[in-house]
Protein backbone atom coordinates (compact mmCIF):
# COMPACT_ATOMS: atom_id res chain seq x y z
CA UNK A 1 0.00 0.00 0.00
CA UNK A 2 1.13 3.37 -1.45
CA UNK A 3 1.91 6.27 1.31
CA UNK A 4 -1.03 8.18 -0.94
CA UNK A 5 -3.10 5.66 -0.17
CA UNK A 6 -2.97 5.42 3.55
CA UNK A 7 -3.11 9.23 3.73
CA UNK A 8 -6.68 8.74 2.02
CA UNK A 9 -7.92 5.94 4.43
CA UNK A 10 -6.52 8.14 7.53
CA UNK A 11 -8.21 11.35 5.84
CA UNK A 12 -11.89 9.59 5.70
CA UNK A 13 -11.28 7.55 8.97
CA UNK A 14 -11.54 10.73 10.28
CA UNK A 15 -15.07 11.34 9.50
CA UNK A 16 -16.27 7.91 10.53
CA UNK A 17 -16.88 9.85 13.98
CA UNK A 18 -17.57 13.41 12.80
CA UNK A 19 -21.41 12.78 12.45
CA UNK A 20 -21.33 11.12 16.19
CA UNK A 21 -19.74 13.82 17.91
CA UNK A 22 -21.54 16.58 15.89
CA UNK A 23 -25.20 14.70 17.54
CA UNK A 24 -23.06 14.57 20.68
CA UNK A 25 -23.44 18.12 21.55
CA UNK A 26 -26.79 19.10 19.82
CA UNK A 27 -28.27 19.15 22.90
CA UNK A 28 -25.88 21.96 24.64
CA UNK A 29 -25.89 23.91 21.12
CA UNK A 30 -30.08 24.09 20.82
CA UNK A 31 -30.14 24.47 25.11
CA UNK A 32 -32.33 27.30 25.11
CA UNK A 33 -34.21 26.66 21.87
CA UNK A 34 -34.83 23.35 23.32
CA UNK A 35 -35.81 25.29 26.94
CA UNK A 36 -38.17 27.52 25.18
CA UNK A 37 -39.79 24.26 23.23
CA UNK A 38 -40.09 22.13 26.03
CA UNK A 39 -41.82 25.10 28.24
CA UNK A 40 -40.28 24.10 31.26
CA UNK A 41 -38.31 26.10 34.54
CA UNK A 42 -34.66 26.80 34.19
CA UNK A 43 -33.27 24.45 37.39
CA UNK A 44 -35.98 21.46 35.36
CA UNK A 45 -34.33 22.28 32.25
CA UNK A 46 -30.55 21.96 33.24
CA UNK A 47 -31.09 18.99 35.20
CA UNK A 48 -32.58 17.39 31.93
CA UNK A 49 -29.93 18.78 29.97
CA UNK A 50 -27.40 16.95 32.27
CA UNK A 51 -29.38 14.04 32.81
CA UNK A 52 -29.59 13.50 28.74
CA UNK A 53 -25.40 13.41 28.85
CA UNK A 54 -25.07 11.60 31.67
CA UNK A 55 -27.81 8.71 30.26
CA UNK A 56 -25.03 9.20 27.26
CA UNK A 57 -21.96 8.23 29.78
CA UNK A 58 -23.54 5.44 31.21
CA UNK A 59 -22.65 2.98 29.04
CA UNK A 60 -19.75 4.13 27.93
CA UNK A 61 -17.70 3.57 31.58
CA UNK A 62 -17.71 -0.68 30.44
CA UNK A 63 -18.90 -0.53 26.53
CA UNK A 64 -15.84 0.50 24.88
CA UNK A 65 -13.71 -2.39 26.46
CA UNK A 66 -16.89 -4.80 25.69
CA UNK A 67 -16.65 -2.75 22.11
CA UNK A 68 -12.93 -4.11 21.55
CA UNK A 69 -13.42 -7.55 22.18
CA UNK A 70 -16.29 -7.23 19.88
CA UNK A 71 -13.94 -5.83 16.88
CA UNK A 72 -11.45 -8.65 17.30
CA UNK A 73 -14.58 -11.19 17.34
CA UNK A 74 -16.19 -10.00 14.27
CA UNK A 75 -13.78 -7.15 12.36
CA UNK A 76 -13.82 -3.81 11.62
CA UNK A 77 -16.60 -3.63 8.63
CA UNK A 78 -19.71 -5.32 11.12
CA UNK A 79 -18.65 -3.70 13.91
CA UNK A 80 -18.44 -0.13 12.39
CA UNK A 81 -21.97 -0.79 11.02
CA UNK A 82 -23.41 -1.78 13.69
CA UNK A 83 -21.65 0.59 16.27
CA UNK A 84 -22.78 2.96 13.72
CA UNK A 85 -26.88 2.22 13.04
CA UNK A 86 -26.79 2.47 17.20
CA UNK A 87 -25.75 6.24 16.64
CA UNK A 88 -28.17 7.13 13.69
CA UNK A 89 -31.01 4.82 15.48
CA UNK A 90 -30.29 6.48 18.64
CA UNK A 91 -30.65 10.05 17.71
CA UNK A 92 -33.35 9.43 15.38
CA UNK A 93 -35.36 8.00 18.77
CA UNK A 94 -33.90 11.49 20.11
CA UNK A 95 -35.51 13.69 17.51
CA UNK A 96 -38.92 12.02 17.87
CA UNK A 97 -38.87 12.60 21.73
CA UNK A 98 -37.94 16.35 20.75
CA UNK A 99 -40.94 16.23 18.42
CA UNK A 100 -43.17 14.63 20.91
CA UNK A 101 -42.12 16.73 23.77
CA UNK A 102 -41.29 13.38 25.45
CA UNK A 103 -38.00 14.06 27.66
CA UNK A 104 -38.27 10.43 28.64
CA UNK A 105 -38.14 9.38 24.94
CA UNK A 106 -35.42 11.80 24.58
CA UNK A 107 -33.22 9.70 27.44
CA UNK A 108 -33.95 6.53 25.73
CA UNK A 109 -32.36 8.16 22.80
CA UNK A 110 -29.70 9.31 23.76
CA UNK A 111 -29.02 6.05 25.68
CA UNK A 112 -29.32 4.06 22.33
CA UNK A 113 -27.11 6.57 21.14
CA UNK A 114 -24.21 6.18 23.17
CA UNK A 115 -24.34 2.60 23.20
CA UNK A 116 -22.90 3.09 20.05
CA UNK A 117 -21.15 6.20 20.04
CA UNK A 118 -17.77 5.60 21.75
CA UNK A 119 -17.78 1.94 20.64
CA UNK A 120 -17.41 3.59 17.22
CA UNK A 121 -14.38 4.99 17.52
CA UNK A 122 -13.18 1.80 19.13
CA UNK A 123 -13.69 0.17 15.37
CA UNK A 124 -12.37 3.47 13.92
CA UNK A 125 -8.95 3.37 15.96
CA UNK A 126 -8.96 0.06 14.46
CA UNK A 127 -9.01 0.52 10.90
CA UNK A 128 -6.25 3.50 11.56
CA UNK A 129 -3.91 1.27 13.69
CA UNK A 130 -4.62 -1.65 10.66
CA UNK A 131 -3.08 0.80 7.98
CA UNK A 132 -0.44 2.51 10.26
Amino acid sequence: MSKYDQWIILFFSCFIVFGSYYCYDIPASLNKPIHKYMNTTYDEHQYQLNLLYSVYSFPNTILPLIGGILVDKYGTTTTLIVFGILVVFGHFIFSIGLTLKSFPTMLLGRFVFGLGGETLEVSQTSIVSEYF
